[in-house]
C-alpha cells in the first residue's frame, strides 16, 4: 500500500510540474518561433470569404423580406444578430 502511495505521489507531482511548466512556456515559445501570427494570404483569404459571406446574408436577408410568412419580423434585429465582426480589425 505504501509503494502504490508513492507512485501516486510522484505521478501527481510529475504531472504538476508538466502543467505548470507548459502552462507558462507555451505561449512566449509560440511567440518566438512566430506560429501564432498570421500570413498575408491568410489574411486575403479571409477577407475573401467574409465579403462572400456577408453578400450572401444580404442577398437572403433581401429575398426573404419579400416573403408574406415573415411579415412580422424585426428585419433590424436580424441584420443586427447575423452581421459578422471583422476578425483582424
Amino acid at each position: 500500500m505504501v509503494f502504490l502511495t508513492q507512485v501516486l505521489f510522484h505521478l501527481a507531482g510529475i504531472v504538476f510540474l508538466t502543467l505548470v511548466i507548459n502552462g507558462t512556456t507555451t505561449t512566449k515559445l509560440l511567440d518566438y518561433l512566430k506560429i501564432t501570427q498570421t500570413s498575408e494570404a491568410h489574411k486575403l483569404l479571409l477577407e475573401s470569404a467574409l465579403q462572400q459571406i456577408l453578400g450572401s446574408r444580404a442577398r437572403t436577408i433581401k429575398s426573404l423580406k419579400h416573403d408574406r410568412f415573415l411579415a412580422d419580423v424585426d428585419w433590424d434585429k436580424v441584420e443586427r444578430f447575423t452581421t459578422i465582426p471583422h476578425p483582424y480589425v
